[in-house]
């Protein structure tokens, strides 16, 4: 962030590359991120799914693939099951293209230049879906070689 803007990130989506995750209300993950120099590693239950490098343009984001059309597309029901799925797919994609052209843009005009040992630590659910719960949220000075830990719980 730079004058409380978000400045660069990315969005990165644990489903469909952690296999043990789950976006379900009522379920419990462990969220790791690394901070070295001016790369951060993201991890969801000890599962690399993404690193994101403040040196660079914002990468566009993962979109997971689309709901699966039915075998049977005369069967009402199932069509109507593909459909609520395929809408909620779709917001969430459009959702996912607005926020990184909104981080691109203010990429291209933010100041880069972040002060040595400067840090924050922001947790933020937005997703309108699920409710969450973070819990035992640690933040530790890489300098000891701690591992950072995060640990949060979808209620």
């Amino acid at each position: 962030m730079s004058g409380g803007e978000i400045v660069t990130g990315q969005d990165i989506y644990a489903y469909g590359l952690d296999s043990n995750f789950q976006w379900q209300n009522d379920t419990t993950h462990r969220f790791t991120i690394v901070g070295r120099g001016d790369r951060f590693t993201i991890y969801t239950n000890d599962t690399l799914i993404g690193e994101i490098n403040l040196s660079v343009t914002p990468p566009q984001p993962y979109i997971p693939a689309p709901p699966v059309l039915p075998v049977d597309i005369n069967d009402t029901q199932a069509m109507e099951k593909y459909r609520q799925k395929k809408e909620e797919y779709d917001d969430v994609v459009n959702q996912m293209r607005a926020n990184y052209q909104a981080r691109v843009d203010a990429y291209l005009n933010a100041d880069m230049v972040f002060e040595k040992g400067f840090i924050s630590f922001v947790v933020v659910s937005e997703s309108g879906r699920t409710a969450c719960h973070f819990d035992d949220a640690w933040l530790y000075d890489f300098s000891k070689n701690y591992e950072p830990y995060v640990s949060v719980y979808l209620a």
